[in-house]
């Protein structure tokens, strides 16, 4: 059987797919692809076949349709689960990455409810040398400034991402977790 992949998700559809299956969003035809023509019959039998036909089309294309409309608005975008992912990849190909002479920046992990995790380590500093709610008090302004101003996060703000950064000592040991909601960044 021959299938179509979506330019928006990449799912494979079926080659007679008009939407996609992952995002709904309206398929091209390929090139070659002609358009199938229905031959509508001039007998009464015939034609009531087609109106009972056209109306189960009619109702299974409104209950489509409603069930996008609720999954965009109530919902997240089903393919955007696979950029997070793809996101934080190319993210973590290039750690760990020291960002100064304190903080490295040990990776990213894709949580659920459309959430992006960074995980930094405080390479210096062990959990009983730090003051908490001064690192907190210094942490948590740039941060959500920095989601809410860099063009780098634009992305991330459009599709309603929540950020959290989470921080450990030189040992390992947990410190601090800062979450950038969309109600933060709004």
């Amino acid at each position: 059987m021959e299938r179509i992949n979506c330019h928006k998700c990449d799912s494979q559809n079926s080659i007679s797919a008009k939407y996609c299956s992952g995002c709904g969003f309206e398929l091209e035809k390929p090139k070659n692809q002609k358009e199938t023509v229905l031959e509508i019959p001039k007998n009464a039998e015939a034609s009531s076949k087609i109106k009972k036909i056209s109306s189960v089309i009619v109702g299974i294309a409104a209950f489509v349709i409603a069930y996008l409309g609720v999954q965009y608005l109530f919902f997240d975008k089903p393919y955007f689960d696979k950029v997070l992912i793809q996101v934080s990849g190319e993210i973590n190909k290039n750690c760990p990455l020291m960002l100064d002479q304190d903080t490295r920046l040990d990776g990213t992990v894709v949580l659920p409810d459309n959430t992006l995790q960074y995980n930094y380590t405080l390479v210096n500093s062990s959990h009983s040398e730090i003051n908490i709610t001064d690192l907190k008090n210094y942490l948590e302004p740039k941060i959500i400034n920095n989601v809410k101003t860099s063009s780098d996060m634009k992305y991330f703000r459009d599709n309603r991402v929540t950020l959290v950064y989470h921080y450990q000592d030189k040992d390992g040991a947990f410190v601090l977790k800062i979450d950038v909601s969309p109600w933060d960044y709004k």
